[in-house]
């Protein structure tokens, strides 16, 4: 991942959730930091808060593609051992 695409991760992840939770206000996110470790997808753990009918705080992640395969294909998530 790009070194500007990570500093903007706050704002990408805010926009992100705030278009996918319904009725949620107020988005916040904090303590965005990648796992450690040697996976072709790195793991991004954050903690986030919003106000709907309550307010709530969770901490998440998500994963990012970082492939280093030669073809696309063996990237898949569908190939990927579950």
């Amino acid at each position: 991942m790009e070194p500007d695409t990570i500093e903007r991760l706050p704002e990408i992840l805010r926009a992100y959730l705030s278009e996918h939770l319904p009725d949620v206000r107020n988005v916040s996110i904090h303590n965005v930091a990648r796992s450690p470790g040697g996976n072709s997808r790195s793991m991004w753990f954050f903690d986030a808060d919003w106000e709907g009918e309550a307010p709530v705080v969770k901490q998440l992640m998500f994963r990012a593609n970082e492939s280093t395969c030669f073809r696309d294909e063996e990237a898949s998530l569908e190939k990927e051992y579950r």
